[in-house]
């Protein structure tokens, strides 16, 4: 017996099949997509609220974060040797946000009698 006598791919589901799944969809174009697939899933879990963009923000391009400017050195240099050019979205030094707790709430340890 040879393999395409017993696999094959269905047209369509048999009327037993979906019958069996209750309002069955699927999303043409997301196929080996995952970032569509993951956009998707995050567009239902806000549902019905705000509209949300199929890219996103960044789409499928890489993004980079440069925390000193040794690393935006190294960033730039990359980039402009494979001659690609970069959109920035953010600029300048992390910072807090205003409304951020930055002193921690657990208190200093405190000596004991023995000055440990």
């Amino acid at each position: 017996m040879r393999a395409k006598e017993f696999i094959f791919e269905q047209p369509k589901l048999k009327k037993y099949q979906s019958d069996a799944i209750p309002n069955g969809n699927s999303f043409p174009g997301t196929n080996n997509d995952y970032y569509a697939q993951y956009r998707l899933g995050i567009a239902m879990a806000t549902a019905p609220g705000p509209t949300i963009d199929k890219d996103g923000i960044f789409g499928q391009n890489f993004a980079t974060v440069a925390y000193t400017d040794a690393d935006q050195e190294i960033i730039d240099a990359a980039a402009k040797n494979m001659g690609l050019k970069k959109k920035s979205f953010a600029k300048g030094p992390s910072k807090e946000h205003n409304n951020t707790q930055v002193v921690s709430p657990v208190p200093k340890p405190k000596k004991n009698k023995y000055g440990v």
